[in-house]
């Protein structure tokens, strides 16, 4: 391993192990937060823009954006990524991607019953929902499987290209979250707590360099996921 791929891993680890820690530190100012404070200014600022396009967007478009970091969703596409890296004989990349879904879900059922924050109640829910609201399950998972594809795809291409990805599966996370806080059953702190926390699981188990395999395979000519 070369220095600079050394250092690219620890800085991965490192964002990774910072984004876990903002996201913990952020839930529990959003548990204590009340009418006043930080947190709950940050809400209702941006809940107030997002949701002031209500009357503009018609609602079951909305509904049908944010199934995509839906539980079913996102279990289904790691389902199917681990079954393209199994095709491919990535191991490494197979078991990673699966820990971090895993690691992802179990940190979001513990952090919601850690912090049992309440759904917000300022405007009605366009969608019915259950449960605890921070963090946001959908921002967790859409965060988790964008963030750890687009690592995992770009572990053997330019550096263009990596950024690239990563351009586009941020900007699917930040849809995921926009359509939770559109449809009133999260708070903007919600969202980003869950992005923070599968972000920081795809970077630390799903950041990884690649193997040596998938480096024969990639100069080889066969594509690497």
């Amino acid at each position: 391993m070369s220095a600079a791929q050394g250092g690219a891993g620890r800085g991965r680890l490192v964002g990774g192990v910072g984004l876990l820690a903002f996201a913990l530190l952020l839930g529990v100012a959003a548990a204590a937060a009340s009418t006043a404070g930080l947190v709950a200014r940050f809400d209702a600022v941006v809940a107030g823009w997002v949701q002031a396009l209500r009357p503009l967007v018609r609602t079951h478009w909305v509904a049908e954006l944010t199934a995509l970091g839906a539980p079913v969703v996102v279990t289904l596409g790691v389902v199917v990524a681990v079954a393209v890296l199994a095709v491919l004989r990535d191991g490494a990349g197979l078991v990673r991607l699966a820990l971090a879904g895993a690691a992802a879900g179990l940190s979001s059922r513990l952090l919601k019953l850690a912090y049992e924050r309440a759904r917000p109640g300022e405007l009605p829910a366009l969608v019915p929902v259950e449960g605890f609201s921070y963090p946001s399950g959908h921002a967790v998972g859409a965060a988790v499987l964008a963030v750890s594809l687009a690592l995992l795809a770009g572990r053997t291409r330019p550096a263009g290209q990596r950024a690239a990805l990563m351009a586009i599966a941020l900007a699917m996370v930040a849809l995921v979250c926009t359509t939770r806080v559109f449809l009133g059953v999260h708070y903007p702190s919600d969202v980003l707590g869950g992005a923070a926390v599968g972000a920081a699981w795809a970077l630390i188990l799903a950041g990884r360099r690649p193997s040596s395999r998938a480096r024969r395979a990639t100069g080889s000519g066969r594509a690497v996921l």
